[in-house]
């Protein structure tokens, strides 16, 4: 249940950020043969996982992250540009 929960993560990720409203994810054996398909709403995934599963991952936090990360790398940049152009002034 783990794996699934990790896989279904990486698919919310990025359909949330895209807004993809649904997505379809395919349930396949050992052979790569595809059984089992099942629509999901990009929106109740977390709250499956939550409801379902062992919480391995709350979209909460993981959006909070990644707003944090992206203010962190931001940030990281402009003071990288705001270097480059006082050295190109010197």
């Amino acid at each position: 249940m783990v794996k699934y929960e990790r896989k279904l993560l990486k698919f919310w990720a990025q359909s949330f950020l895209l807004g993809v409203p649904k997505i379809v994810v395919g349930f396949r054996d050992q052979h790569g043969i595809v059984h089992r398909l099942e629509e999901l709403e990009t929106a109740a995934i977390p709250g499956k996982v939550k409801k379902l599963g062992r919480s391995t991952w709350d979209g909460n936090i993981c959006i909070n992250f990644a707003a944090t990360f992206l203010e962190c790398a931001y940030t990281i940049n402009l003071f990288a540009r705001i270097k480059r152009k006082k050295q190109d002034l010197n």
